[in-house]
């Protein structure tokens, strides 16, 4: 499922850059911080792939796929781990399009996939549909492109008695077309 979603982002992004401006693919990495303590996980290790399909200068489309990985602290010989993968699809606004920076604004709908394991029989799992806000900036040299970008999410999934809500940061690494 994840290599299938994956496949199909960048085949989209890439067969239509015609579309012009801020078409983008990237790697991101970063921290997700939950807004609860799950099984004493609270910030999450991170990583995902971005990529924006630009209508113009201004506009464009954007998927991303996140994965985020966290053991707890030991429960009574008990280690908890909180797996999460995020699927999201929403629409992008770019401020500056034809300077170096490039600074953007985005948001749409997530889907998040979650699962806390390591409880011996407590073992729980959710998925939920919700939403997510992002601010960023990108900074443009020749066709490749590093960024900071910060997103916030009300993911509609719960694991352990907590809701996954969560703001996260991360640095970005790739190329525009």
């Amino acid at each position: 499922m994840r290599l299938t979603t994956i496949a199909c982002l960048l085949l989209a992004t890439t067969s239509c850059s015609a579309f012009g401006g801020n078409s983008a693919l990237n790697i991101h990495g970063g921290v997700r911080n939950l807004s609860n303590d799950v099984a004493t996980v609270e910030d999450q290790p991170v990583y995902g792939i971005e990529g924006t399909l630009g209508f113009g200068d201004n506009w464009g489309v954007e998927g991303s796929v996140f994965i985020g990985e966290e053991d707890g602290d030991n429960l009574g010989g008990l280690i908890p781990k909180l797996e999460t993968s995020e699927y999201a699809l929403g629409v992008r606004r770019t401020f500056l399009p034809n300077s170096p920076v490039k600074l953007y604004v985005g948001g749409g709908v997530n889907w998040m996939d979650a699962e806390l394991k390591g409880l011996g029989v407590n073992n729980d799992s959710d998925e939920g549909v919700g939403g997510y806000a992002h601010i960023g900036a990108a900074v443009a040299i020749l066709m490749f492109n590093v960024g900071l970008d910060v997103r916030g999410a009300v993911t509609g999934a719960e694991v352990g008695g907590e809701d996954l809500n969560y703001i996260q940061a991360t640095v970005f690494l790739g190329f525009t077309f």
